[in-house]
């Protein structure tokens, strides 16, 4: 395997397309063997545009040695959607044919603490309610199969009560559990990861609530699918010179848990002033509005929210926050794993960005 030095991207295809990106070729920065890049054609539509099919053909190439990979196509239909790119507080229009009435939702976004001496988290509140809103908009989700709790109203008893109380009367072999968390999480110096409710505390650690009891509370539902989300600053719980850290253990139960965790180690948790969300959860929503499709067949799915969430927060990061943050898919999905197929949001139109 040698590095890539002076490749080449190229668009081409349906012209009423094609036209509107200001370039057609982009150059690919050097690559080395086994690694990955992020390389974005933009094009910005007429708000008038009318409802038609194009193609895109994407070809990747390397001049000098006269190599090309295979040309990939993606089909896609261009239809003015009356929203702007990046405004994702707007959600799309859904699809009103897709219905998934064994999904249940509980989406916890804590911005503010009892305890005064924890960090806010600007836009944890606000993520949590897009989440919900996104879910049932695009996902398909009935508004009564979603659990919101914001800062205050999201104690221990409260994620208790939604776990324990409320979900387990839904449960059938057809279930699919969604947990959404966006806030704080500690880290003991086993690695042991502990989440943290709107009344807990650093000092007082019987006010955090462990992953391993809401894992296990997961578990005994015995749904279908679980996917559990988390999206905010991880840190360590004390700071013991004498004590070796290890780092956080977010696959400690060993059970078939689907977890995207918006960082692999401890972390910041980046959030983007910009666009008003955590990091994380700003290209979540990206994904489940369509960004993510990669074969452009108009169904959102987990293996495509993954990869894209992986990619496009690592690339961010890095060139917009000068940071590392790579999150953590675990376990891996593996394309021929029936999880990885699973549908998370439809779209009613694919739109060429």
């Amino acid at each position: 395997m040698t590095a890539i030095q002076q490749a080449i991207v190229s668009l081409s295809g349906s012209q009423a397309l094609i036209t509107h990106f200001p370039s057609a070729v982009l150059p690919v920065p050097s690559l080395q063997p086994g690694e990955t890049k992020s390389i974005e054609f933009v094009a910005t539509l007429p708000p008038s545009i009318q409802p038609q099919k194009a193609e895109l053909h994407v070809t990747v190439e390397e001049p000098a040695s006269h190599t090309a990979a295979p040309a990939q196509t993606l089909a896609v239909v261009m239809q003015a959607t009356g929203i702007k790119t990046d405004d994702v507080d707007q959600i799309p229009v859904a699809t009103t044919e897709f219905r998934q009435p064994n999904t249940y939702l509980i989406s916890i976004g804590i911005g503010s603490y009892r305890d005064q001496q924890l960090l806010p988290r600007k836009f944890a509140s606000l993520d949590a309610e897009m989440v919900s809103n996104y879910f049932q908009a695009l996902g398909g989700v009935p508004a009564a199969n979603v659990r919101l709790l914001q800062d205050w109203k999201a104690l221990r008893p409260d994620i208790d009560e939604a776990l324990l109380d409320w979900l387990p009367p839904h449960m059938t072999k057809d279930a699919v559990v969604i947990v959404y968390f966006a806030g704080q999480a500690m880290v003991t110096h086993t690695g042991e990861v502990l989440l943290v409710p709107y009344e807990g505390s650093p000092t007082a650690t019987s006010r955090l609530y462990p992953l391993k009891d809401l894992e296990a509370a997961l578990v005994r539902l015995k749904a279908k699918q679980t996917i559990l989300l988390f999206d905010g600053m991880v840190s360590k719980l004390h700071s013991d010179p004498k004590l070796k850290n290890l780092p956080p253990r977010w696959d400690s139960t060993g059970s078939s848990i689907i977890r995207i965790v918006s960082s692999d180690s401890l972390s910041k948790g980046l959030e983007d002033d910009k666009h008003r969300h955590g990091l994380m959860t700003y290209y979540l929503l990206r994904a489940l509005r369509g960004e993510s499709d990669s074969n452009r067949d108009g169904s959102v799915t987990l293996a495509e929210v993954a990869a894209y969430v992986s990619q496009k927060v690592t690339w961010a990061a890095k060139t917009q926050f000068n940071s590392d943050q790579r999150p953590l898919i675990t376990p891996p999905l593996k394309q021929a794993d029936a999880s990885s197929g699973l549908v998370l949001s439809k779209l009613a139109a694919i739109r060429g960005e």
